[in-house]
């Protein structure tokens, strides 16, 4: 089960060595205790989940507003109109005059 919502939410690749990390260590923890050997792997598998849950969600909202918006790169493109701006004043000032009077 643990398996299949790590696939779900990750590639299955990914979840396949968690998987067999988190049973590595379940297995190393049994020799001392079965049921905190169980407990922690379902815990700490779940945590995982959330994690790559969470961080689903999050690439999806961001998506949704860049696709929204069309804001991806407006940092990036302010930065570079910034440096245009400075590389050639008087262009930049002529072609913001023009459009200006045109609106």
């Amino acid at each position: 089960m643990l398996v299949r919502l790590l696939r779900w939410l990750s590639d299955a690749s990914c979840a396949n060595a968690i998987v067999g990390d988190l049973d590595e260590e379940r297995a190393r923890r049994t020799r001392v205790s079965t049921l905190t050997a169980t407990v922690w792997f379902w815990r700490s598998g779940i945590g995982i989940a959330v994690y790559f849950a969470a961080r689903r969600i999050a690439d999806a909202v961001s998506a949704g507003a860049r696709a929204i918006t069309g804001w991806s790169n407006t940092p990036q493109e302010l930065g570079q109109s910034v440096r245009a701006l400075r590389r050639t004043p008087w262009y930049s000032a002529t072609v913001v005059g023009v459009i200006a009077l045109t609106m």
